[in-house]
């Protein structure tokens, strides 16, 4: 009997130590997660040296300045791979230099010239090679951040390829390639609907042609919702910063004002009406204020002034979104309805996005309203499908 517990004993001994030489096998391959650093700042001149967290985004700690930075984290590891590895950034910027045990592992960018171009706006996957790393290490990492372009750097993950490529792949898709279809679907949209404008024209009884201004309001809110969310794929912009910086507000608020327009005519809302007269005033003036509110922000570094403004568009929407919901839902029409939920949609992402990106920074983090806006894009198609049929 003892004989046979003995062998149980030693089973159970010989299981427990598989296990735990597989959990610490697994432990080494899992990817690090670097959240520490040492930082040396360079703001108007001033340096100052301290020990922060990452993610360290730029804008939240150094509103309105731009500066260089230099992170020093170190680190240790129980063993030294003898495979490839791979260090991955879900953001650097505004421009960078990647930099293990003395050895540059990619930079983007000119460190001297601010305003240059925007290496930031793409994860960045690099490749270690065997032999970069040791039992002690160091990732130094220098930046340039410039006004109001979301620099600064995140959280770092460094681990075997296999295990990072996948986290890299992954936020590369949703960043970079989702844009591109957003901005592509956008574009087709807008111009069938600005090609319907130009095609679709009737006379009157006065003898006078007439085209429907719906299909006008359709194709100028996704082209310039194509210009919002297309300049996020330009490293190097063909217009100097702010320039090119105020060039998405003010794409932002034509889209916004362009849509609530569209979404009136389908309403029938008359134009002589009192209200409606003065929210299309409204919108008007904000729409027109977006250049000089990006300028105000981004070249003069007054942020506030851009939160402001996107807090009047997103308030203003919310009010328009409930009214039109309403209206909506007392009308028979399938179109309304579909296009309100739309609507609600988009205004209640919009403001998460406010939330995120104006006061409450996260970093790094996704405008989740430029996918979102596609439902929008689909209802102006099944909307102009079914005017025309």
């Amino acid at each position: 009997m003892s004989r046979d517990w003995s062998t149980l004993f030693g089973l159970l001994i010989r299981l427990l130590a598989g296990w735990v030489l597989c959990l610490s096998t697994g432990l080494q391959a899992a990817p690090l997660e670097l959240t520490r650093a040492q930082v040396t700042l360079d703001v108007d001149g001033a340096s100052t040296v301290r020990s922060v967290g990452l993610p360290y985004p730029w804008d939240r700690f150094h509103k309105g300045q731009a500066g260089r930075a230099l992170f020093r984290i170190d680190f240790d590891l129980a063993a030294v791979p003898d495979g490839p590895w791979a260090l991955y950034l879900p953001r650097v910027g505004t421009a960078y230099e990647v930099w293990l045990n003395g050895r540059m592992l990619e930079h983007r960018g000119d460190m001297a010239q601010f305003n240059g171009g925007d290496y930031g706006q793409v994860p960045r996957y690099l490749n270690v090679p065997v032999g970069y790393l040791a039992p002690h290490n160091r990732i130094e990492v220098r930046i340039r951040a410039d006004v109001g372009r979301r620099g600064g750097l995140s959280r770092l993950v460094l681990g075997p390829m296999d295990e990072v490529y996948p986290l890299y792949l992954r936020e590369y898709r949703l960043r970079s390639v989702g844009s591109m279809l957003v901005v592509g679907f956008s574009l087709v949209v807008g111009l069938v609907s600005l090609a319907l404008w130009a095609t679709q024209a009737r006379v009157t009884d006065w003898g006078t042609t007439q085209r429907d201004p719906l299909y006008l309001y359709a194709g100028l809110a996704e082209l310039f919702w194509t210009v919002r969310v297309g300049h996020t794929q330009i490293e190097v912009p063909p217009l100097d910063w702010p320039w090119w910086g105020v060039l998405p507000v003010a794409a932002l608020g034509a889209w916004g004002a362009f849509m609530t327009f569209f979404c009136l005519e389908l309403a029938g809302v008359r134009r002589s009406s009192r209200l409606a007269w003065g929210f299309r005033r409204w919108l008007t003036l904000l729409m027109l204020l977006g250049p000089l509110v990006g300028v105000l922000a981004l070249g003069l570094g007054r942020p506030l002034v851009l939160t402001v403004w996107y807090a009047a568009l997103g308030l203003s929407f919310l009010a328009f979104g409930a009214w039109f919901i309403g209206h909506a839902v007392r009308t028979p029409s399938r179109m309304q309805r579909v296009v309100a939920a739309a609507v609600v949609i988009n205004v209640v992402t919009g403001l998460r996005d406010l939330y995120v990106f104006r006061i409450e920074p996260a970093y790094p983090s996704n405008a989740m309203m430029y996918y979102t806006s596609m439902l929008f894009g689909l209802t102006l198609g099944y909307v102009v499908l079914a005017l025309l049929l």
